[in-house]
């Protein structure tokens, strides 16, 4: 399947390399162009979306939008011939139209002008917007609708000269590190964040485990899908005018 997005604020899904078949369309709740689109990994039925109307969209399809659809388009819908010196228009290509379950993501205050995957990460998606925000979403979690949500990953409101704003223009997740995420910005930079390391958001912890053979270590499980391990002898015992020694030693992600 190939997803295009366009400024009539649908989503097109083709049946590529056999485009006989009719394409679906996918009715969003999008008010303006749209900028990003993106299948969520190991679902050809989820689909996500950013636009110009700062909001950031999930669809999921029902498993019956591909079996009632038309299987192939009518030979009726003619060329690009000429008839008597006249150059004809293109069709409009024929479209199945399909309505899905949308849910809105309201966490932008402004354009939203990528959205992004990661084929290890099937859960998870990310959207940059020109507020300077890159946001993470979580599709097993509820609580990230809001402006207020706390899955902030990259903050940049306050990173250009003097603490001005930095747009968020693009985003790309390393496929062979999905840790590593590029920003590019309204800047002349393009700016390559570990995303472990990275958050503005409060971060709650669910979980604590100290080890019994190391009893310095001590692992963290936090409200996000990371694991977090901290030796404690670096935690709490900076003092003033003391270079800080950073007390996270790894962090991992569950499956």
């Amino acid at each position: 399947m190939l997803a295009t997005a366009s400024d009539d604020c649908q989503v097109i899904l083709w049946h590529y390399p056999d485009t006989g078949r009719v394409p679906i369309a996918l009715q969003t709740q999008h008010h303006a162009n749209l900028f990003g689109v993106a299948f969520l990994p190991q679902h050809n039925s989820r689909i996500v979306s950013g636009a110009m109307d700062y909001t950031v969209q999930l669809h999921e399809l029902d498993a019956g939008a591909f079996s009632i659809q038309p299987k192939y388009r009518s030979s009726s819908s003619g060329g690009n011939g000429s008839r008597g010196g006249m150059r004809r228009h293109p069709p409009a290509p024929q479209l199945h139209q399909v309505v899905p379950r949308t849910s809105v993501y309201h966490c932008h205050k402004s354009r939203v002008k990528e959205v992004e995957v990661c084929p290890q990460e099937p859960h998870l998606f990310w959207s940059a917007g020109e507020d300077g925000m890159v946001r993470q979403y979580d599709t097993r979690l509820a609580d990230q609708k809001a402006y207020g949500s706390p899955n902030v990953l990259i903050n940049l409101a306050t990173a250009g000269p003097r603490a001005g704003l930095v747009e968020c223009k693009g985003l790309d997740v390393n496929v062979a590190n999905p840790n590593l995420m590029a920003v590019a910005c309204g800047d002349p930079y393009v700016r390559v964040f570990d995303r472990r390391r990275v958050g503005t958001g409060l971060v709650e912890c669910k979980g604590l485990d100290v080890n019994p053979t190391a009893p310095h270590l001590m692992a963290v499980a936090c409200r996000y899908p990371y694991v977090r391990v901290f030796d404690r002898r670096r935690v709490g015992t900076d003092r003033p005018g003391k270079p800080t020694t950073p007390a996270l030693l790894h962090s991992m992600m569950l499956a």
